[in-house]
């Protein structure tokens, strides 16, 4: 699969998702809740971590979510692809996991949303 199909297929299931039309329910791992030490050394990263990088909060207008709220969502739902993926295509989890920042700097920015048609 071309990487830009990758992209593209990643970024349909995130806007569905996070225009309402798909409901997932994801239990984030103990792992992903829990604060980490402060005195440990960092773990190695993983395909399945979600960045470290957190967008700047949006005041939400109109009822709609905030950014940052809408980026937890969107987290939640590629660790759920990820983990559907890593088993049975290794290689396509690994480019949507090195695509993350790419698919989430279209998703926030207009100009680039509107250009993936």
């Amino acid at each position: 699969m071309r990487p830009t199909a990758v992209v593209a297929a990643a970024s349909f299931i995130v806007v569905l998702a996070l225009a309402g039309c798909v409901r997932m329910t994801i239990a984030p791992s103990p792992a992903a809740v829990a604060p980490p030490s402060v005195a440990a050394a960092a773990p190695p990263a993983t395909a399945l971590e979600p960045p470290a990088v957190a967008a700047p909060p949006v005041a939400p207008r109109g009822g709609a979510p905030g950014l940052t709220t809408l980026r937890q969502q969107d987290d939640l739902l590629l660790l759920k692809v990820l983990s559907l993926l890593q088993d049975n295509d290794a290689s396509l989890a690994s480019a949507i996991s090195a695509s993350r920042e790419s698919i989430w700097g279209i998703l926030v920015d207009p100009a680039k949303f509107a250009k993936l048609d």
